[in-house]
């Protein structure tokens, strides 16, 4: 609850269950730090169920001013982190969030919220299976979003920023600004980037390495966005054909990086290499 502080220096482990839905801690309120050198292990492994995909390691359900920062969360049915409930002013810094099923972090209803200084690694069982999904409900709303010296290794996905193709008046959802800043993604099956409907965007400083044949960012049906200052390692197999195109790379539709915004976007200084 508001104006709390919990310190975890142990080892909070979930009994094993058959719940669609449930979180290991929930948060609702101000001023609120959960902190430590402890972990949370939820039950991904040891599940006695089949449905659902909601069980979170930590729900800010609604949090104000809150921190989240030192822990190591791992094994969870749905998200290590999920931020919604209208959160906002939010910062997850220096945690290990590793095997969770569904995502490693997700945000969807929020507006301030820092996440850097993170390693999130093999994210993966249901969909959509990206380490940071910033990505509203109907109805709900993200802004103001900031991913920064964020490590990701062995996810299926890396970071996306979508919202749903929706035209509903006021339950359509909508993601303001955000932010991807010296980053390293690697993931196995999808896009290290993806940002869809935003109504900006900066990918800056990030070194991103994609599998064969996929593109390592793709910015589609958003206002603007700044794509600079990033590295690409892609497969050996496509460096021929990134070398025969390499004027185009840099945001006009070609593999690996694809910027298509409705104003003008900025994609500059970006560097292709073949990954060793």
């Amino acid at each position: 609850c508001s104006n709390t502080d919990f310190i975890l220096k142990g080892t909070i482990r979930l009994t094993p269950n058959n719940l669609k839905s449930c979180d290991i801690i929930q948060a609702k309120g101000e001023n609120i730090n959960i902190k430590g050198n402890g972990t949370i292990i939820g039950d991904k492994h040891t599940h006695t169920g089949k449905e659902g995909e909601w069980g979170m390691g930590i729900n800010l359900k609604g949090a104000v001013n809150a921190t989240i920062s030192g822990l190591t969360i791992k094994d969870c049915w749905g998200d290590c982190i999920y931020v919604g409930g209208n959160s906002r002013n939010v910062l997850i810094e220096r945690c290990k969030l590793d095997h969770g099923r569904r995502q490693g972090i997700s945000v969807t209803k929020a507006n301030g919220v820092i996440i850097r200084n993170c390693t999130i690694t093999n994210v993966s069982g249901t969909n959509p299976q990206y380490a940071i999904d910033v990505e509203p409900n109907r109805c709900d709303s993200v802004d103001n979003i900031l991913i920064e010296n964020v490590t990701i290794k062995n996810c299926e996905g890396g970071l996306v920023a979508s919202r749903g193709k929706t035209d509903l008046g006021a339950t359509t959802p909508w993601i303001g600004r955000v932010t991807i800043k010296n980053c390293r993604v690697s993931c196995k099956s999808k896009y290290p980037v993806k940002v869809k409907r935003c109504e900006e965007v900066k990918i800056e400083k990030c070194s991103l390495f994609a599998q064969k044949g996929r593109i390592a960012i793709t910015v589609t049906e958003t206002e603007k966005a700044l794509v600079q200052n990033n590295i690409v390692n892609i497969d050996g197999s496509i460096i021929d054909k990134a070398k025969n195109v390499a004027k185009r790379l840099m945001g006009k539709g070609v593999d690996p990086i694809y910027v298509k915004t409705k104003e003008k976007s900025i994609v500059k200084n970006n560097r292709v290499v073949e990954r060793r």
